[in-house]
């Protein structure tokens, strides 16, 4: 049974030659492989983009391009999951897109971006100290002795050094920390963004396809009540494709918003008009030439 399933995973992925498709013709590409041609194509786009920035940078255009380049590692991640055929696995790293995204676009909101670009960056050094407590509780837990020098430090900077993200005090007394850079949660962020699309992609990825993301009950109901039948694992598998096309798709139009909302980093290049138009005929969606707000390279036009 599971060479037979194996079998199938990867004829599906050939594309032509093993599709069940009979619309995929000998020498087509499916409509996964399509989008995953795209991805690719994005990929080498800003890997290419980002080797021929001259240097050496401010703190603005190190900061955009280490958000690009995690939103881009991103998308790697995602279609090498989808590659084999593992969508339900990827949604986490899509949902990991979609923060990057909201917090961008709110920052782009703000007047003054330098001055978010250190609250992030202030916020990420509060979160780092925050871990190392955490290590050091679970060491003296598990009776080991922790660094007191190391431990002193920690404690002090926590106790001086972030207090413009301090809380409202617990009941109990002890310390609260506001959630976010922003002090907004991540459906604010979705609410909060220029663009009306996101609260439907909140919905879509932190609730429609939550329990896949969280591997509950939901997430098997379909496979356990389609068990029946000798081909009911290919069946399973031909099933996934809507949602792989879903994910990929998704992923593509985040990241592309995400390069987007970074003004230092390199400009999209004119390219992304044939991507979209791609990604759009695969999903049926209607055509146009470009999303409003993207900023195309000079060199490219």
């Amino acid at each position: 049974m599971a060479n037979k399933g194996k079998r199938n995973k990867s004829s599906r992925r050939s594309g032509a030659t093993g599709s069940r498709n009979p619309q995929v013709a000998a020498g087509e590409l499916t409509k996964v492989e399509r989008l995953l041609k795209v991805m690719g194509e994005v990929v080498a786009a800003v890997q290419d983009a980002v080797l021929e920035m001259p240097g050496p940078a401010g703190l603005p255009v190190v900061f955009d391009v280490q958000i690009l380049m995690r939103g881009v590692n991103s998308v790697k991640a995602v279609c090498v999951l989808l590659e084999q055929d593992h969508w339900e696995h990827a949604l986490g790293v899509t949902r990991q897109l979609f923060e990057l995204l909201v917090n961008m676009e709110y920052m782009a909101t703000l007047t003054d971006r330098e001055k978010a670009v250190e609250e992030y960056r202030q916020f990420g050094l509060l979160q780092f100290f925050q871990m190392k407590q955490r290590e050091i509780t679970y060491e003296e837990k598990t009776g080991r002795t922790p660094n007191s020098v190391v431990k002193g430090v920690v404690e002090y900077h926590l106790a001086n050094s972030f207090n413009s993200f301090l809380g409202k005090p617990k009941k109990n007394g002890d310390v609260s920390w506001v959630p976010s850079w922003s002090r907004k949660n991540i459906r604010d962020l979705a609410e909060a963004s220029p663009d009306s699309m996101r609260s439907h992609q909140y919905e879509q990825l932190f609730k429609i396809w939550s329990e896949q993301a969280h591997a509950t009950p939901g997430a098997l109901l379909m496979g356990l009540i389609n068990s029946e039948g000798e081909d009911w694992l290919n069946d399973a598998l031909v099933a996934d494709e809507h949602e792989m096309i879903q994910t990929c798709s998704m992923t593509f139009m985040l990241f592309i918003s995400l390069w987007a909302s970074l003004p230092a980093a390199p400009g999209i290049p004119r390219d992304v008009v044939r991507w979209l138009r791609t990604v759009m005929q695969v999903v049926g969606a209607p055509e146009f030439d470009l999303l409003p707000g993207y900023r195309i390279e000079e060199s490219g036009q």
